[in-house]
C-alpha cells in the first residue's frame, strides 16, 4: 500500500538493504510538469508522497482524446497504477515513476472494493519448516542477538 512507503524509507540503511521498486494504487494531483503528489485511496488516510515524471515518455503522460487535443493523462482518469523506483533528490525521497497504468472504474466498483477492503482481514501466510531448518534459524537468530548484529538498530514506530 502507498501508506507503507514511508516505513520503507524510515530505516537508515533503506538504500542498502530496503525496498527499492515500489508498485501502488493512488491518485495524482500535478504540481509541475514533471512532478505530482501521489495520494492515497484509503478511506481516513491523507498519506501523500512526491513522485517524479522525468523518465517517462513524454506520450506516457499526455495522451489524445477524441478531438485530436493532447491533454495531461490525469484530466482523464483519476486513479492510477504506479511503478517506480526510490530514489533521493535534493535531500527528499521520491518516487521515480518508470509506468503509470490508468485504472478504468466501472461505476460502483471503487466504493465496493472500498467497504471490502474495510471489512476484509490481513493475509498471513505460514510456511512450513522441518525441525532442522527451525533449529538452524533458531542458532542464526541467538548469534544475532548476542553479537548485536541487526541491520538496523532504531526503532521505527509506524502509527
Amino acid at each position: 500500500m502507498m501508506e507503507d512507503i514511508y516505513t520503507y524509507v524510515a530505516f537508515k540503511d533503506h538504500e542498502k538493504n530496503g525496498v527499492k521498486t515500489i508498485q501502488t494504487l493512488g491518485q495524482l494531483v500535478p504540481k509541475t510538469e514533471t512532478r505530482a503528489t501521489l495520494v492515497s485511496l484509503t478511506p481516513g488516510n491523507n498519506t501523500v508522497f512526491p513522485i517524479s515524471f522525468k523518465i517517462l515518455n513524454i506520450n506516457d503522460i499526455y495522451i489524445e482524446d477524441s478531438n485530436q487535443i493532447y491533454c495531461p493523462i490525469w484530466e482523464k482518469h483519476i486513479v492510477f497504477k504506479i511503478y517506480g523506483t526510490l530514489k533521493i533528490e535534493k535531500s527528499e525521497n521520491i518516487l521515480e515513476v518508470s509506468h503509470l497504468v490508468p485504472i478504468q472504474d466501472i461505476d460502483g466498483t471503487w466504493d465496493a472494493m472500498i467497504t471490502l477492503s474495510i471489512i476484509a482481514c490481513s493475509e498471513y501466510r505460514h510456511y512450513y519448516r522441518t525441525k532442522g531448518q527451525n533449529n538452524m534459524l533458531r542458532l542464526q537468530w541467538n548469534k544475532i542477538e548476542k553479537e548485536n548484529e541487526w541491520l538496523t538498530k532504531e526503532i521505527v514506530n509506524t502509527l
